[in-house]
């Protein structure tokens, strides 16, 4: 079905803006409410109303602002007595009751599941959008087909299917008749069902054919408000059935008044996401394993684009201890773990398959000083480790034969290894150089992870 039902809302919009063009927001909930400031002052003019009195206060006497001061319907003096109970009350120490009359406040006003919901509808307002306009459009090329005795009428088709705008309705039902209703959270406990919304897309449909004197021909389609799937709803969200509705209302459709929501109802059963804590993205992190352990050192870094909603790609870059390398004690290896290659690899090898293959130039992005005998000597081993390797082809196919793939021809391997370089770990690296972190540290720690 590609139709919208009636009650779709409009395709989702941004923040209402004020008339000068700038996003509408509350007022700050610190803010003093009836706070005005005074009408500014001139330097002569604050130096003219100044005066000393005998016992050393400054009072302002200039436009209204004296140590005596008639105000509308009554007198107020500025005596010393009213700055001793002020500096007082400033004094005065914060006390259980305070810290917990704040906190009632704040969770009288936000609830408990506050970060959940907002959270949600930042979700649904721009993220999913985001993600459909980042991605790629899906091609499909078909083959070429032989027919004997028969030109096919164009040399090459290409078929591109790309998304725009996408539109979320509210939470329906279809009954077995056909019939579409509302869906409310209590039906959706009581029948089992998953309290979700149709989510529709434009789609745009384009066919691009090449004929045999090069000449293309482009046929293209429009498919507004395509129906793709459902989307769960969390419950009293700004998308939710119950959203903005009175403690009477919510009693009528059978839910309990004092439900903050902030969960979802999937196939009857109420779920709830938990949050979890995890590092940072872009940061170098390094372990230091406790021995006895088969590695000295740890480097992990997650990488990922800013402002992308792409996964993070994670890389790690080992430092063996002296009992778990080679021989028992004959060095300190440094390998590599790349994402879908089934061994670890030493890093000399990942350096030479990137295009780095003298040793000179493999050191100068790992030692920024030649002589720093502790780093070269660090890197000692490593390098006699990879000697047999001194070709860039030959260190594609070492790492392409590691692969999750067997069976492979040799030009297939090399060329899935080159595409994953070209794409993950030469993007990696040039982030990691413009994040500015300081050489010192790469040198002791990271600089292997420069690759």
């Amino acid at each position: 079905n590609s139709s919208l039902p009636a009650s779709a809302p409009p395709p989702i919009s941004p923040l209402p803006l004020a008339r000068g063009g700038e996003p509408t927001h509350p007022p700050h909930p610190r803010a003093p409410l009836g706070l005005r400031l005074a009408p500014a002052m001139e330097d002569d003019e604050y130096e003219e109303g100044m005066e000393m009195d005998m016992g050393g206060h400054q009072h302002l006497q200039h436009r209204g602002y004296g140590a005596e001061e008639e105000v509308e319907g009554g007198y107020a003096g500025g005596g010393d007595g009213e700055d001793e109970e002020e500096e007082a009350r400033d004094e005065e120490e914060i006390t259980q009751e305070d810290a917990w009359a704040v906190i009632s406040a704040y969770f009288e006003e936000k609830g408990l599941v506050r970060q959940q919901l907002d959270s949600f509808d930042e979700f649904i307002q721009n993220t999913m959008q985001e993600i459909v306009d980042e991605s790629a459009d899906i091609e499909i090329r078909p083959e070429s087909q032989h027919n004997p005795g028969r030109q096919a009428e164009f040399a090459e088709t290409l078929h591109k299917i790309s998304f725009g705008q996408i539109y979320l309705s509210k939470p329906m039902m279809t009954e077995a008749d056909g019939e579409t209703a509302t869906l409310f959270p209590k039906s959706a406990r009581l029948r089992n069902l998953t309290y979700s919304a149709p989510l529709y897309v434009d789609v745009s449909y384009r066919v691009v054919k090449k004929g045999h004197d090069c000449e293309e021909v482009t046929e293209t389609a429009e498919y507004p408000k395509v129906f793709i799937g459902k989307v769960p709803i969390m419950l009293r969200s700004s998308y939710c059935t119950l959203f903005q509705q009175s403690e009477k209302d919510l009693t009528e459709l059978g839910e309990c008044p004092y439900d903050q929501g902030g969960y979802f109802v999937i196939n009857g059963s109420e779920k709830v996401l938990i949050a979890q804590e995890k590092m940072s993205t872009n940061h170098v992190y390094v372990f230091k394993k406790r021995q006895p352990n088969k590695f000295a050192y740890v480097g992990e870094v997650r990488s990922m684009a800013e402002n992308q909603n792409r996964p993070a790609s994670s890389m790690f870059v080992r430092m063996l201890s002296r009992a778990g390398a080679k021989g028992g004690s004959s060095g300190q290896y440094i390998r590599a773990t790349l994402p879908y290659i089934r061994a670890d690899i030493p890093i000399i090898i990942v350096f030479r398959a990137l295009g780095f293959v003298a040793d000179k130039d493999i050191l100068e992005h790992i030692c920024y000083d030649f002589s720093d005998t502790q780093m070269m000597e660090l890197l000692r081993p490593s390098l006699e480790e990879a000697f047999v390797i001194q070709n860039q082809q030959v260190a594609l196919d070492y790492i392409g034969k590691r692969g999750a793939t067997v069976g492979v021809t040799r030009e297939k391997r090399i060329k899935y290894v080159s595409t994953f370089f070209a794409r993950r770990v030469k993007k990696f690296s040039t982030h990691l150089l413009n994040l500015g972190m300081r050489k010192r540290y790469f040198k002791r720690k990271c600089c292997p992870m420069l690759v």
